[in-house]
């Protein structure tokens, strides 16, 4: 616990001393390990900014480490640009070591956000790729690497971030608000945020400090008692309009507004007034550089008007250079333009600032539009939309692109607007810009986009053709690889496992993010084959420290595919630790969608192990997740799971009733429907020998067999001829014993964790002795592989063991 934080000492802030107190005791809130959010409210002018600038002054001096950034026009629709405004400016002057501790795992996440982030070569894929849809993980995983980078900063004392002007800051900002309120628990962050009054912005419950205009004292205190009562009662009480009236020239007429009084002021100013006019028109922060290049004047001029902005008090002189002191300064020297001359100032902008590396493609557009130059600001509008979708805000991505495309339609703008929609799961109007991109030229990137279109509608003929068309027609290859990434992906999914292998490692072949992708897809596809050991080095790399930045989802498909092939190894104790790795990456990501997933690998590792009611009850809690979420494959792989359960139990009604829901729902989705054919076949298979019906399990056992063999599946081929001899042996027909010894030997390879009671029923139906022993031997093999569990493992392997030689059937 930090304890209390005592107040730094108290600049000279007239008629603010209680507003002061309010946010000294929420800093000291803050410090106690709890984030608070206040923000002060007021119309503008009435000293918001100043306000925040004496408390940032207030809590550095009492030891709080102070981060701060304004929103403008320019950055209000670019997603969480004003905290990234503000942690930017903080690393910079942290160096280049501290910068690395303070963001630490999540330097790679961060990496498309700050454009300083060490990111040691890894490509994001999520948003910029049609590979994922799930762009709440995403935002999820964006939001918490923030707070994780603000905790790091408050590790020594309690931070504070100062957002000026949050009612520009755009809904993201809130929202990330609203999340690190929710999860503050442990962050000493006081953050103070100023917005105008009745400025809409969803934000979290929290404190708020209402700004009013001045008293007569605090008046005094600002232009002295002798004018005091006349210049209140002119202003109202209002501060910037009060020091208006104080600095106004004394041998003319008082102003009646504060645009009369800035306006009157400028004309003063001589050959300074269209200098301070045009940079006031460009922006709120003046850039010399910037300034001098859309005047064509040389910058050492400039300074010397600049300078008399300062003392004509229109501008501040900041560690950087200049700003306005306020927006309603800058909005009334801009009124005194004409409307070309605008536009044109805006033009100049947006020219020079299309020339330079690292512009806020935000800042061009504003000024492109400003200036009639509607493809520029088209063109700058889609690189926001990219940054906007890049940072998970989806919704607002596809309105800047909305923008673009009535501005100048172009295949850039169609293309991103198809990913941007695909990943809002508007599949419709996605596929509808996807083909204007292509028959405006886009290409073989347009032909991907449309086919993961369709694989996510699910019409996987169709995208298995755009994949096959985009990789012949590509002309570099990381189009190329990623054509062949979908195409293999698709034909996994449709059940061609030769086709999309074929596929997958071309894709793999190639150098480039794709590859990645294209690697865990394969190995995705080896776990499903049987052939776990390839499939653990083909994801390894997705589970690797830090690979998580790749994107917000494969590295939670890598822990699943582990977990698969370690299972299918027989190694219980490291696929359950694979599936807490999933389970942590599901919370931290907030990847519902995975949450069936993991529970129902877990119901399997566990029910082979002997942990039946925890099986069940994970396996249960799985469907409830995927029956929410609308999961159709992973709702009828649980309801499998249960029926395995359920006939192991002796209970074959209940069986027999999860196999008809895994049925009805697999009708329903074409997707991997071939693996679940075959699940649905064996334990089909089973249930008819448990029902005393040989010949329906026999004639379960050969589709199934004939069906893993056409597609080269030993995770089937062995059991299915191990029930095949079971079912033979009931009939009292011969059996072929080298098929079923063949059988057995792959079954350690292809699926550990059921080895030693397939094997088990093999000598049960068979009667060689031999295999008995086999069995015993992979039993405790099995209870080896099981850590902590390794003793009840045992047991019940022994005694599930005894029942089974006993009865001469499957136990």
């Amino acid at each position: 616990d930090a304890g209390p934080i005592a107040p730094g000492p108290a600049p000279a802030l007239p008629g603010r001393g209680a507003e002061l107190t309010l946010l000294d005791a929420a800093l000291a809130r803050a410090a106690g390990g709890r984030a608070e959010l206040v923000v002060v409210e007021g119309e503008a002018g009435i000293g918001k900014s100043r306000l925040l600038q004496v408390f940032a002054g207030r809590a550095a001096a009492a030891g709080a480490t102070v981060l701060s950034a304004a929103s403008d026009e320019h950055g209000r629709a670019l997603p969480l640009q004003v905290v990234v405004d503000a942690l930017d400016s903080h690393l910079a002057r942290a160096g280049p070591a501290l910068t690395a501790r303070l963001l630490a795992d999540d330097a790679a996440v961060l990496a498309p956000v700050l454009p300083d982030a060490p990111a040691d070569g890894a490509r994001w894929l999520g948003p910029a790729s049609s590979a994922f849809t799930d762009v709440t993980a995403g935002r999820a995983l964006l939001f918490a690497a923030l707070r994780s980078v603000f905790a790091r900063i408050a590790g020594t004392g309690p931070a504070v971030l100062i957002i000026d002007d949050l009612h520009l800051a755009g809904q993201a900002v809130a929202d990330w608000l609203t999340y690190v309120v929710r999860h503050g628990e442990g962050l000493p962050l006081a953050i103070v945020a100023s917005r105008r009054a009745g400025e809409p912005l969803h934000l979290p419950e929290g404190g708020t400090v209402p700004l009013g205009p001045l008293d007569l004292a605090a008046t005094a205190d600002v232009v002295g008692p002798e004018r005091a009562a006349e210049l209140h009662d002119r202003s109202g009480g209002h501060p910037l309009f009060l020091v208006e009236l104080a600095g106004a020239d004394p041998d003319q007429p008082l102003p009646t507004s504060i645009r009369d009084a800035v306006v009157a002021s400028c004309a003063r100013a001589g050959a300074a007034a269209r200098t301070l006019q045009a940079a006031a028109v460009i922006g709120r922060d003046i850039d010399v550089d910037l300034l001098a290049a859309v005047l064509q004047s040389p910058a050492v001029t400039l300074i010397d008007h600049l300078d008399e902005g300062v003392r004509r008090r229109f501008l501040l002189e900041q560690e950087q250079g200049f700003a306005f002191r306020h927006a309603l300064v800058r909005e009334a020297l801009v009124a005194g333009i004409t409307p070309a001359r605008k536009a044109l100032l805006h033009r100049e902008a947006a020219r020079v600032l299309r020339s330079r590396p690292r512009t806020d493609p935000m800042t061009v557009a504003w000024h492109a539009r400003l200036g009639g130059d509607a493809a520029a600001a088209a063109a700058a509008l889609v690189e926001a939309a990219a940054v906007a979708s890049s940072r998970f805000d989806q919704p607002e991505a596809e309105r800047l692109l909305d923008e673009a495309v009535a501005l100048d339609d172009s295949p850039a703008a169609r293309l991103l607007r198809a990913r941007v929609r695909s990943h809002r799961q508007r599949y419709a109007e996605a596929a509808a810009d996807a083909d204007a991109a292509l028959a405006m030229g886009a290409g073989a990137r347009a032909l991907e986009v449309a086919g993961w279109v369709e694989y996510y509608r699910r019409d996987l003929d169709a995208a298995a053709r755009l994949a096959d068309d985009g990789a012949r027609l590509a002309e570099d290859e990381e189009t190329r690889a990623a054509c062949l990434t979908l195409g293999g992906r698709v034909r996994h999914a449709a059940g061609d496992l030769e086709a999309a292998e074929e596929r997958l490692a071309r894709a793999v072949a190639h150098a480039g993010p794709d590859a990645v992708l294209a690697a865990l897809w394969l190995g995705s596809l080896c776990a499903h084959q049987g052939r776990p050991v390839e499939a653990l080095e083909l994801v390894r790399p997705a589970t690797l420290p830090g690979a998580r930045a790749t994107s917000p989802l494969p590295t939670a498909h890598a822990h699943s595919t582990r977990a698969h092939a370690l299972g299918q190894l027989g190694r219980p104790a490291e696929a359950l630790a694979a599936l807490d790795d999933l389970d942590a990456e599901v919370r931290r990501q907030h990847i519902d969608r995975f949450a069936g997933r993991a529970a129902n690998w877990r119901g399997w590792v566990l029910r082979n192990i002997g942990a039946l009611a925890e099986a069940d009850e994970s396996n249960i809690a799985a469907t409830e997740a995927a029956s929410r979420l609308g999961l159709v494959e992973a709702e009828a792989h649980a309801h499998l799971d249960l029926a395995a359960g359920a006939l192991l139990a002796g209970r074959f009604d209940d069986a027999d009733r999860r196999l008809s829901a895994a049925e009805a729902l697999g009708l329903r989705d074409p997707g991997y429907r071939w693996r679940q054919a075959l699940r649905v076949g064996l334990l089909r298979g089973r249930l008819a020998l448990a029902e005393a019906r040989p010949q329906d399990a026999l004639q379960a056992a050969r589709r199934v067999a004939d069906e893993a063999e056409r597609l080269r599946i030993a995770r089937y081929t062995a059991p299915a001829r191990i029930l095949r001899a079971q079912a033979l042996a009931a009939l009292g027909e011969p059996i072929d014993l080298p098929a079923v010894a063949a059988a057995l030997d792959d079954l350690g390879d292809v699926a550990g964790l059921e080895a030693w009671w397939l094997t088990a029923d093999a000598a049960a139906a068979c009667g060689v002795e031999a295999w008995w022993a086999l069995a015993g031997e992979r039993a405790a093999r099995l209870a080896r592989a099981s850590g902590d569990r390794a003793e009840p493992v045992g047991r019940y392997t022994a005694a599930r063991l005894d029942r089974m030689r006993t009865t001469g059937r499957r136990g």
